[in-house]
């Protein structure tokens, strides 16, 4: 009879048939902790191997001296492209696919509920996957990961992202309800039930919390003026108010909620709105002009930001990120601009953007708004006289809110100290129908500065040149945001109709003009392709009112 060596000691002439004598040589006679110790000693010089997926950082399963380690760990190979480079995983995916091209699996159109063998099987898995997650003999290898802090993650959604951009993938339910669905009536019935259980509610609560660690890492981070003071075990949820802070600058004690906190603003300190809003009303209230924080009376129940009751003026501070159309409709701005109106109140917008780079053009606008300003010329003591380019350019981007554009000739106020302090331009209209008008591109005046009839006198001379070169009138668009009609009815226009609102893309940051998010025809991408490609999203304004200047 012939001996069988399937187990042949690394160490010593040593051969056995079975594994446990196998094992006993290697503890006895070696002093290794297990046959595994003996492997990774022996074959691995000393090198525990970890599991391919490069992700858990976890060793895969032992098999045995003679099969060595699995390459992953259970459910860690599920895709290609957590282990691969993504062209290598394209090419693979590839070859798998034209082998099964034209080739229908057997369990196709199966599910549990229409194939004996389908449920048996699924049953079987599910015993056996929360017997190993329970053992710890198989963990989640994404648990903690982002697509911003792991690569794989972040490949996979670019690429799931490609598959259903092309329609090479369909959501399973897209079209689907309750009424027309039963797999979709069936889900429902189960969150709802699931839903209706308070401890099964109360433990998904629990899974979704933040740890204290975290809670106390992310307020040292965001709000360093506010020092938290109640018991971290009371805290919920991230809306809810249940906490109580104490302000470092004024000691006051206030009740918040963790993710309002997180904004480091004191309710006494800055008493309502956003830091910004803050800012501008104490710009206001230092020129000694009384204003209503977060007014709710005018407009209710929606809210002016500052209300300046004397004036009949209200000013609404547009943040980037929560003023855009995911969470403001196309109409928002615009509907509150007209309740105010309504109620006799002018609605002056100021966005995110503004304030942050053009504060001086924002405070010489409410000045002007609320008849504080203080250096006036007047135009019938001005000359007029043709800007070249780069004064004009100069001028538009120092005292414009919305900058300099191209134009055709620009004519300017001259002060009697020989000072620039007005401007207007003039360039040919983007829509065909206005032809044959003359668009005036902008008009200002000088920061800090009023110039009473400038508006007239600096319309006269550019009619004047409209008819020199042939044109009819002079079209031009005022913004509701911050205008009236008044101005330009008084200087001789006549008005003629109404825009629908205007619109910027922003990424949060700064805002983009329109005109350089488009649909990219050659390449087949929609606008909404285009600005998904650039993070960004649309953000709202008000309509234009249109008028005209003729004979």
């Amino acid at each position: 009879m012939i001996k069988s060596t399937r187990f042949r000691c690394p160490n010593c002439s040593f051969t056995c048939g079975l594994n446990k004598h196998f094992k006993k040589h290697l503890i006895e006679e070696h002093d290794y902790a297990s046959v595994r110790d003996a492997y990774i000693t022996t074959k691995l010089n000393n090198i525990e191997p970890k599991c391919k997926c490069t992700e858990c950082g976890l060793s895969p399963k032992f098999n045995g001296w003679n099969r060595g380690f699995s390459k992953f760990i259970d459910g860690h190979n599920g895709s290609i492209y957590a282990y691969m480079s993504h062209d290598d995983a394209k090419k693979i995916s590839k070859k798998r696919a034209e082998k099964l091209r034209g080739k229908e699996g057997w369990s196709r159109g199966l599910t549990k509920e229409t194939s004996n063998s389908i449920r048996k099987a699924a049953e079987t898995r599910s015993i056996t996957v929360r017997y190993q997650f329970a053992s710890g003999e198989r963990s989640q290898w994404n648990k903690g990961l982002t697509k911003e802090t792991s690569e794989s993650i972040s490949n996979a959604a670019k690429n799931l992202s490609l598959r259903y951009k092309s329609g090479e993938l369909i959501p399973w339910a897209k079209g689907k309800t309750k009424k027309t669905d039963k797999k979709v009536l069936k889900m429902s019935q189960t969150v709802s039930m699931v839903m209706k259980q308070k401890d099964i509610r109360n433990r998904l609560d629990t899974l979704k919390r933040l740890t204290p660690d975290e809670i106390l890492r992310r307020l040292k981070t965001n709000a360093p003026d506010l020092e938290i003071i109640t018991d971290l075990s009371c805290y919920t949820r991230d809306r809810h108010i249940n906490l109580e802070f104490r302000c470092k600058k004024c000691c006051t004690i206030q009740t918040k909620s963790f993710l309002s906190a997180l904004n480091n603003r004191c309710d006494n300190c800055d008493p309502g709105g956003s830091k910004q809003q803050v800012e501008i009303n104490r710009f206001i209230s230092s020129m000694g002009v009384q204003t209503e924080l977060c007014d709710r009376s005018v407009i209710s129940p929606y809210e002016i930001d500052i209300l300046i009751p004397e004036h009949n003026l209200g000013i609404e501070f547009n943040g980037l990120y929560f003023h855009s159309e995911v969470f403001k409709n196309r109409n928002y701005h615009a509907d509150k601009s007209r309740m105010s109106a309504d109620k006799g109140v002018q609605l002056i917008h100021i966005f995110e953007d503004e304030w942050r780079n053009n504060q001086d053009i924002c405070k010489s606008m409410i000045i002007h708004k609320i008849g504080l300003t203080k250096n006036k010329v007047y135009a019938r003591n001005c000359t007029v006289k043709e800007i070249n380019p780069t004064q004009k350019k100069a001028f538009f981007e120092n005292n414009h809110i919305d900058g300099n554009v191209r134009s055709r000739i620009t004519f300017g106020l001259i002060s009697p100290k020989n000072e620039l302090v007005a401007c207007i331009s003039l360039r040919r209209p983007t829509h065909k129908k206005y032809k044959n008008m003359l668009e005036v591109a902008r008009f200002c005046t000088k920061l800090f500065t009023h110039i009473p009839g400038g508006l007239s006198k600096l319309t006269k001379y550019a009619f004047q040149y409209c008819c020199k070169e042939n044109y009819d009138s002079l079209l031009t668009y005022v913004d509701t945001r911050h205008g009236t009609k008044d101005g330009y009815l008084s200087a001789g226009y006549k008005f003629i109709g109404i825009t629908g609102n205007r619109f910027w893309w922003t990424g949060g940051r700064e805002r983009i003009d329109r005109f350089k998010i488009r649909a990219d025809k050659e390449s087949g991408l929609t606008e909404k392709d285009v600005a998904r490609e650039h993070g960004v999203v649309k953000i709202w304004g008000c309509p234009n009112l249109i008028f005209e200047y003729k004979k």
